[in-house]
């Protein structure tokens, strides 16, 4: 009887120390699961708007990065696609572009070439992520473009030191029969306002004065 008794407590003593290690189990199993649907939660990145509902068919943006663009390549490729595909059948395109760590200051794409006797011109509305207008331009509205792409040709890259700086960049791109594309101008914009730097405003304020301009 003590024999059997003895077996008894050890079988016992077993279950206990099983069941035992099966509670702390489950319990660590509860934790781990919380806390990975916790980590999953906070992890998630809400997507936003791309500029790729504006033009379904655009190609990438890397094209825009191989002609030389630093600002608002989205924009910049939108440029493109638009004087690739225009049925005015324009040759020339002439944009300024912004961006910046906290805002833009918009977007403005116009279109036309010499034999133009009408341009076009594309507004983009600052933090618009669609377009504003389209409209044409008679030749006195493009007069302040014309000046501006002759003054620019001149001009060289503006890269001053700046914390957050609002950056703007120039381009002038003409399309030959094949349809490639050929940067004439590209300028880029960053003032730290250190020095004088009239002649990039007066290349910012010709653009910029397009918003409203009437057909």
């Amino acid at each position: 009887m003590t024999c059997l008794l003895r077996c008894r407590m050890v079988l016992l003593h077993r279950l206990a120390v099983l069941l035992e290690v099966g509670l702390l189990l489950g319990a660590c199993s509860c934790i781990n699961t919380s806390g990975n649907a916790a980590t999953e939660s906070s992890g998630r990145i809400k997507e936003g708007p791309t500029v790729s509902a504006l033009t379904p068919n655009r190609a990438p943006a890397s094209t825009s990065k191989a002609l030389g663009g630093r600002v608002a390549l989205d924009w910049q490729q939108v440029m493109l696609d638009k004087l690739a595909k225009d049925p005015g059948g324009y040759q020339e395109a002439w944009g300024l572009f912004s961006e910046g760590g906290w805002a833009n200051a918009g977007q403005v794409m116009v279109y036309g070439d010499a034999k133009s006797t009408s341009w076009r011109a594309i507004v983009v509305e600052p933090e618009a992520d669609r377009i504003s207008t389209d409209q044409v331009l008679s030749a006195a509205a493009f007069a302040p473009i014309a000046k501006a792409a002759k003054a620019a040709a001149s001009l060289v890259d503006l890269d001053m030191v700046a914390l957050d700086a609002l950056t703007f960049e120039y381009v002038h791109v003409q399309k030959d029969g094949s349809g490639n594309f050929k940067v004439v101008k590209r300028v880029f914009i960053r003032n730290g306002g250190k020095k004088d730097t009239r002649e990039y405003d007066a290349l910012i304020a010709a653009f910029q004065q397009l918003r409203g301009v009437a057909k």
